[in-house]
């Protein structure tokens, strides 16, 4: 879905290498949604990111980890993503977190059927029939959920399957 924020944020639009037509030009402070190009681009953006933005997923992640805890605090592993790369650490410690946020939040009755319901909400509107029109089996949310945290540390590669579709 699309931010229930867009009516309340304010944007500033650099008009560099646009093409004619889309940005009426010395019109001063405008609305974004009045704006073709803006528009068009924050649409784009929401109608491809089926799973929603990536921090938004990721904390939704963490809260259903700490919901299946009952505890407020999710303490991380990585701090900061540029050393543990350049210690050629990140592989590991992502890995040993997707297994712990799938194997926690998968393996707990009521943050499993949560998640499962936010993926089938958001991929029943997808535009792109492929997800829209495929099973968010338990499996499918398992292999979801590890690539968003693969995903989160940019330790994801593209699949060339559905998956870079959700």
């Amino acid at each position: 879905g699309r931010s229930r924020t867009m009516n309340e944020t304010t944007f500033s639009i650099y008009k560099n290498n646009i093409p004619p037509g889309l940005v009426e030009e010395n019109c001063g402070l405008g609305d974004i949604k009045q704006q073709p190009l803006t528009k068009l681009l924050y649409t784009r953006n929401c109608d491809c990111k089926m799973a929603g933005n990536l921090s938004s997923i990721y904390q939704t992640l963490i809260a259903l980890y700490n919901l299946s805890q009952q505890s407020f605090y999710y303490s991380d592993e990585i701090v900061n993503t540029f050393i543990e790369k350049m210690e050629k650490t990140i592989t590991m410690k992502v890995k040993n977190i997707e297994v712990k946020i799938a194997k926690v939040v998968l393996g707990s009755p009521v943050p499993a059927q949560i998640l499962q319901h936010i993926f089938v909400d958001k991929f029943q509107r997808s535009c792109n029939k492929s997800v829209a029109e495929n099973d968010v089996s338990t499996q499918r949310v398992d292999t979801l959920v590890r690539q968003i945290v693969r995903q989160k540390f940019e330790q994801r590669l593209p699949s060339e399957d559905i998956y870079d579709d959700y």
